[in-house]
């Protein structure tokens, strides 16, 4: 499971108060660096961290900001005001737990690391002309999606279906049969929630170089989707965790009788398991058991039935 120790206050920074945002331009080499705690690339799920921030042109200079905790911020808000994720902006600041944030407390809001690949342009944006939901389009090591695809109806995860303090959107259809399913679980006694759900191309981009540069890219390609491969692009896949792990991710969530549930019942809703242990070297990466995709209910007892991997069968359709 991937998490932090949480960043002590330095002494005295309550009395900064109304201090909002200095930016510390990489110009003069004073830029605030990402935090670098160790990871299991195991548990990690590439897939599932999702840091997600403003994208400059390729060429920018990198730029991180610092920003003082006021009175009635949350984090989720703050991540809102900066145009970042959640799990980018606790990553950067070694947060384990969001209710943990304190008045005075000095937040990094990383900025761009990414300058090799090209930003999507404009068109990509939530806002734009949607492209038409891809339900069967397969998505894997060898087949790519657009940079510029931006599924429709994209909307955001609220109430009690996201995991405390995280904020996720999916596409509004797949969202509403995700929301019958942990309807099902919670009948069932269980508290499963979204972690994780849409992923920009951009936002996925800064995910696979922070895992390149936490592991190295054998290591991260087994974890991690490269910009345009990662399903999450698609709006219709879901990060799940539940309130034993703390809403983190892990490979051990299979064996629980949370996730065993899941694995039960997902098809029923239309979902199916994207990367199953036993299968990582037709998948390509490493068993997921919290990574859930949305095919519809006819097309997921169909892949169930068919005894394929995800990526195998939709190679078929």
């Amino acid at each position: 499971m991937i998490w932090r120790t949480r960043r002590l206050l330095p002494p005295g920074i309550a009395a900064l108060g109304l201090f909002l945002a200095v930016l510390v331009a990489g110009c003069g080499g004073g830029s605030v660096p990402l935090a670098t705690p160790s990871v299991n690339p195991t548990a990690s799920g590439g897939h599932s961290l999702t840091p997600s921030p403003t994208v400059a042109s390729p060429t920018a200079t990198p730029i991180d900001a610092l920003y003082v905790v006021q009175g009635g911020d949350t984090l989720g808000a703050i991540a809102a005001r900066f145009a970042i994720s959640l799990d980018v902006l606790m990553q950067a600041n070694a947060i384990t737990d969001p209710a943990s944030l304190q008045v005075g407390q000095v937040l990094t809001i990383p900025g761009v690391s990414v300058t090799a690949a090209p930003a999507p342009t404009a068109s990509a944006s939530p806002t734009a002309t949607p492209s038409p939901v891809l339900l069967l389009q397969l998505v894997d090591k060898q087949h790519p999606l657009p940079a510029d695809y931006v599924p429709p109806d994209i909307v955001a995860v609220t109430g009690a279906y996201a995991a405390p303090g995280y904020n996720s959107t999916m596409n509004a259809t797949a969202l509403g049969a995700l929301e019958r399913m942990l309807d099902g679980a919670s009948a069932a006694g269980y508290d499963i929630r979204v972690v994780s759900g849409y992923r920009s191309y951009a936002d996925q981009q800064y995910t696979y170089d922070y895992w390149v540069g936490q592991l190295g890219q054998a290591a991260a390609d087994q974890v991690s989707a490269k910009p345009g491969y990662s399903e999450h692009q698609l709006g219709t896949t879901a990060d799940l965790g539940s309130a034993d792990f703390g809403w983190g991710l892990t490979d051990t969530f299979g064996a629980t009788p949370d996730g065993q549930w899941l694995a039960a019942h997902a098809t029923e809703y239309g979902f199916v398991l994207s990367y199953p242990q036993g299968k990582e070297a037709i998948t390509g990466y490493a068993f997921e058991p919290w990574h859930f995709r949305y095919l519809g209910t006819q097309s997921a007892a169909e892949y169930e039935a068919s005894g394929l991997t995800l990526n195998q069968y939709l190679a078929t359709q």
